[in-house]
């Protein structure tokens, strides 16, 4: 029997009598309690009193809801740091770096800011507002630098961000809540055009070009959030925003890292928690397929996808679509790839998926794809509840 979390509850998967399971799901500590979060934020920002109280426009910039950790707490307590240093929060602003993300539902938008209308000015970055976007310049490649003028115009910076591993950047976090997180759509379509990095490492062509975009927007402090998969926050790494990057960087692998299977898999689950919002989401686990499953082997992957296919500019557009369908075509063609999506439809699936990619909408056709297991024989099955913010790494040799 294998369980998944999926909606307020979980599934259960019958698997054959002889099937060897393993599950590899890293353990978390226990998360922060709202006491204990309040009083490291108000020491935390206790040095920078006399310029918080001073600046001209304080902007927070913090992540939007497609990152997992609830971060309303951790709002409350500085604005209501920030509003005793002030006397009120006139000159404060948060801005939520939703990339090319849009529609962001007001429940989702509740655990990272918490109430709305809130005492403070809020606004959500639009990537295609070009009123509210200012050309800086070009970057030393020659990548248009796009950002909100607001960020641009203000005079001191504060980053709120989860650190999670990234399929594409190595690793969330850090300055890439400036890019993509407050850029411009032109800038955000450069930076996905780039090289992409490994899962769990800190260099690559687009945390380059992040950390040159830092060179332009100093930040005086950030907080860098460590999350379970609820989004509970259980560490805080906090100032200057890459030393933070760095440390937190090293604290998040010691907890998501687990060492790789001895024995291929013959069959593979995978989670797509916590990016289980939509259909895009799906994207941040395939890359576990060809690192644990044998070819010839079946991976499916469970995802709930409430909102569908998902709110992105640059990802839905057809260029990007047809691109992204050729690569995992390539990449997983010696696999068998199913989706168990049962709130989706076939339509949605067809958008974004290669056409040698399995739908799966109800449990009986889930029932087909395991029955389709030798079940005579004993089997090698791998299940990742939370694959796409785990690290599955090769044992490292005892000397």
């Amino acid at each position: 029997m294998v369980t998944f979390p999926w909606n307020s509850g979980h599934i259960t998967i019958s698997l054959p009598a002889l099937a060897n399971v393993t599950r590899l799901e890293p353990a978390y500590p226990e998360p922060i309690t709202p006491a204990e979060l309040h009083h490291f934020i108000k020491d935390d920002l206790n040095p920078l009193r006399f310029e918080l109280k001073n600046a001209q426009q304080i902007i927070c910039i913090i992540e939007d809801p497609s990152r997992i950790s609830k971060t309303a707490d951790i709002v409350a307590s500085i604005c209501q740091t920030i509003q005793e240093y002030r006397g009120s929060l006139f000159g404060f602003e948060i801005v939520v770096a939703a990339g090319a993300h849009f529609q962001i539902q007001a429940e989702d938008l509740l655990k990272k800011v918490g109430s709305y209308p809130s005492p403070f000015s809020l606004s959500i970055h639009d990537c295609n507002d070009t009123q509210n976007i200012a050309f800086i310049g070009n970057s030393p490649d020659g990548i248009p630098l796009l950002f909100n003028k607001k960020i641009v115009n203000a005079d001191l910076r504060l980053t709120i961000s989860t650190m999670n591993i990234h399929p594409l950047a190595g690793l969330s976090g850090g300055a890439k809540i400036f890019l993509p997180g407050v850029a411009g759509l032109k800038t955000i379509e450069a930076f996905h055009s780039l090289p992409v990095g490994t899962p769990g490492m800190e260099n690559s062509p687009m945390r380059k070009l992040i950390n040159q975009v830092l060179d332009i927007f100093p930040v005086r402090h950030s907080w860098h959030l460590l999350s379970n998969p609820k989004g509970e926050i259980f560490k805080i790494v906090s100032g200057k925003i890459n030393d933070g990057f760095h440390k937190a960087g090293i604290e998040l692998l010691k907890i998501v890292t687990i060492a790789k299977p001895r024995l291929p898999a013959d069959l593979l689950f995978l989670g797509c928690r916590p990016f289980h919002q939509n259909l895009i989401g799906t994207f941040k686990s395939l890359h576990q397929i060809p690192k644990l499953l044998k070819p010839g082997g079946s991976a499916v992957l469970f995802n709930e996808a409430p909102q569908g296919i998902g709110f992105h500019h640059w990802r839905t557009e057809p260029t990007v679509v047809l691109e992204q369908k050729t690569k995992y075509q390539q990449l997983l063609k010696d696999y068998q790839v199913a989706l168990f999506s049962p709130g989706s439809s076939l339509e949605q699936f067809r958008t974004l998926f290669p056409d040698t990619f399995n739908f799966l909408k109800t449990e009986s056709e889930l029932r087909g794809i395991l029955d389709g297991q030798n079940s005579t024989t004993q089997s090698q099955t791998i299940v990742i509840p939370y694959a796409p913010i785990t690290l599955v790494e090769e044992p490292k040799c005892s000397s």
